[in-house]
């Protein structure tokens, strides 16, 4: 049963201070189960109503039976404000742990001892994989549900970060600085175009999917390459390979950054309640992206 909270209201209309405004269209329940219609057109801007699904939540202009739900795009902007803030500050904890990993492992346990146990971090990388995949698949509601996105998201991130700390180790100290550097670079300019520009890439994501799916198979080539030929794949194959997947993965951070920061870019867009998914989203944009720009730039050790 919802209630209108607001001013005193006299003979259909509303007032504040000596206006009276007009109202129409705002449904309410009488408490004797009457039903009848109230007129509401205006609105008072510093007044706050109720969200009856979560008494918690107060927003300014809000009505007393309105939930923050549904797409970003259709939400008000501080709504959209508060989601974007979101999704980046636990984005920053993401990398800012990612880094830390790595410092740890490269300076502290040692690049000798890493490559030594490298099992441990492979199998971390592998449980990583799979609670992604059992989630996306069968598990997406743990995504929406408090403390439960985040303790998953706590997992993936520390086995991710492994799994990534152990792929530079085959790389020398001054081209994984080089690729961090160049694609920290990349991941601002496109954050900012994907902001500024008119063009609406929110709709590309089967073709992104599709161009995801020739990636793998393009890998597990190279991956089988010396099973059949007795020698390693050319560095030009291997470098053709890790060029298109930069591409790709450039494409990724513009379309999943349109889907959060929504605006005029709504043709598909993240709900309220996605803001772990979208976050693991441009993680894995930003993580991609540096693997693959480090095999173009790095110099092996």
């Amino acid at each position: 049963m919802a209630y209108y909270s607001g001013q005193a209201q006299f003979g259909g209309q509303q007032q504040f201070g000596n206006q009276q405004q007009p109202i129409q269209g705002i449904p309410v329940q009488h408490p004797q189960g009457m039903h009848y219609q109230q007129n509401v057109e205006m609105m008072h801007p510093g007044m706050q109503y109720q969200n009856p699904h979560n008494p918690d939540m107060m927003y300014p202009g809000m009505l007393a039976d309105q939930k923050a739900d549904g797409p970003i795009a259709a939400q008000p902007s501080y709504i959209r404000s508060n989601f974007i803030q979101k999704v980046y500050s636990i984005l920053s904890v993401q990398l800012l742990a990612t880094v830390a990993i790595a410092f740890y492992m490269h300076q502290v346990l040692g690049r000798e001892w890493v490559l030594k146990h490298a099992s441990i971090f492979m199998g971390m990388s592998l449980v990583g994989v799979a609670s992604l995949l059992g989630v996306s698949c069968c598990c997406a509601h743990i995504l929406r549900q408090f403390p439960l996105n985040f303790i998953f998201l706590a997992i993936f991130t520390v086995c991710q970060a492994a799994a990534t700390s152990l792929f530079t180790m085959m790389y020398t100290t001054d081209s994984v600085l080089l690729a961090l550097t160049v694609t920290a670079g990349v991941f601002l300019a496109l954050t900012a175009f994907a902001c500024v520009t008119k063009s609406d890439f929110t709709g590309i994501g089967v073709y992104l999917f599709a161009l995801l799916a020739v990636l793998i198979m393009f890998g597990l080539v190279i991956y089988l390459w010396p099973l059949f030929t007795g020698q390693a794949p050319p560095r030009a194959l291997r470098l053709v390979y890790a060029g298109f997947a930069v591409l790709l993965f450039m494409f990724y951070i513009i379309h999943d950054t349109q889907l959060i920061v929504g605006g005029t870019h709504k043709k598909h867009q993240f709900s309220v309640d996605d803001y772990v998914f979208a976050a693991l989203n441009l993680y894995l944009d930003i993580i991609n992206l540096f693997t693959y720009i480090l095999q173009i730039l790095g110099s092996r050790q």
